[in-house]
């Protein structure tokens, strides 16, 4: 056996020669998929976003592997980010095509359909000007001042450590695969440069900070053992386990709203423009970081039973986060002198917004009537 389906590990196989074969646990036993042969990958998911094995992998009597491991990977290609691109389209394209196996395009767009309609920009609008607009209409959105958000940081529910706990449950099937969103938007952009900054983005989601950053950290009174070389979906981990929430991945992936967010959002990158995935990932995403995670470190205050290394997550987002906001925020610039860029900005900051939005109604309702975790 070479993988076991629900084993934690980012090593990603090369099939050099003969074939693997996947199987899948259902209810009806061990399911076989399929098989993979010569030149194909395996092991790509949990390469690009730490999530847990999904299949079984056996390999076949004559089958010959290369065996790359991500920490190596990543340490070796920090400094070649043209090779590290071209890995990561690579793998972004084989996720593409194998996502598309997991849930239809119907079910994908039926989620995009339920975001409000999205008017053209103004006459004559394009540039940083326009740009400006973009930012203020993002922060007075209802994903950003959602009145969960609110109640959660003033305590206005009915049980507060069960709306943390839910969150805190819910939440990871989303936010743990951002590498993975990433990684499609790298994908997607022509210039060197945009793919080069946003790399640098991934290489921080991985847990690798420069001394800029740490510099930072410490600023505000962040010990940066508490997370220098720690991956981000391990750091929110951190934070459920304080919380009394384990073994969440699998429960997480079952809940049909949690999964319509996360692929519809990963659908909205993988098949808009370039300049929409901009947008959704950047005006709608990175832009609102600070504003919608600050209302969850003022829940966590309130509780008063977790220390900040145990929720430093949400703090780490928020002071270096401001960084890859501006980041984006510069590619977003350099596409907003086009028209058409400037509606397709728009048009992906306001799908992702209107996605987030509903996972939020969502939320809101579990927390004010308690129902009992998915």
């Amino acid at each position: 056996m070479l993988i076991a389906e629900g084993d934690q590990d980012r090593t990603l196989f090369i099939l050099e020669s003969g074939s693997v074969s996947l199987a899948q646990k259902t209810d009806n036993g061990e399911q076989k998929l399929g098989t993979i042969g010569a030149g194909d990958v395996v092991g790509e998911f949990a390469f690009i976003d730490e999530r847990p094995r999904s299949a079984t992998v056996t390999i076949g009597e004559t089958a010959q592997l290369l065996k790359l491991d991500h920490a190596k990977v990543m340490r070796t290609l920090v400094d070649t980010p043209e090779a590290l691109a071209e890995l990561l389209q690579a793998l972004a394209n084989r996720v593409t095509l194998r996502l598309r196996s997991y849930m239809s395009e119907q079910s994908v767009q039926n989620e995009l359909s339920k975001v409000s309609g999205i008017s053209d920009a103004p006459a004559g609008k394009t540039g940083d000007a326009y740009l400006e607009e973009l930012i203020d209409e993002a922060l007075a959105h209802p994903a950003v001042s959602h009145p969960y958000l609110n109640d959660l940081a003033q305590g206005n529910l009915p049980d507060l450590k069960w709306a943390l706990c839910d969150f805190a449950t819910q939440y990871p099937g989303y936010c743990a695969h951002f590498p993975r969103y990433l990684t499609m938007v790298i994908s997607k952009l022509d210039s060197p440069k945009h793919r080069m900054t946003l790399m640098q983005n991934l290489i921080e989601e991985s847990g690798m900070l420069d001394d800029e950053e740490i510099e930072v950290l410490v600023e505000h009174g962040i010990d940066p053992d508490w997370v220098q070389g720690i991956p981000h979906p391990k750091l929110f981990e951190r934070f459920q386990h304080a919380m009394g929430v384990h073994d969440t991945h699998e429960q997480a992936d079952d809940v049909l709203e949690v999964v319509c967010w996360r692929e519809s959002f990963y659908h909205l990158l993988s098949n808009g423009s370039p300049a929409e995935a901009v947008g959704a990932i950047g005006l709608g995403t990175e832009n609102i970081v600070n504003k919608i995670y600050t209302p969850i470190i003022r829940a966590i205050e309130r509780l008063g039973t977790l220390d900040r290394e145990q929720y430093v997550f949400f703090e780490l987002h928020c002071e270096v986060d401001d960084d890859h906001h501006e980041a984006l925020l510069a590619i977003a610039s350099d596409f907003a002198d086009d028209r058409q860029n400037c509606i397709d900005l728009r048009k992906g900051m306001l799908k992702a917004l209107g996605l987030r939005a509903m996972f939020w109604d969502w939320m809101y309702d579990r927390a004010r009537h308690r129902e009992p975790c998915a």
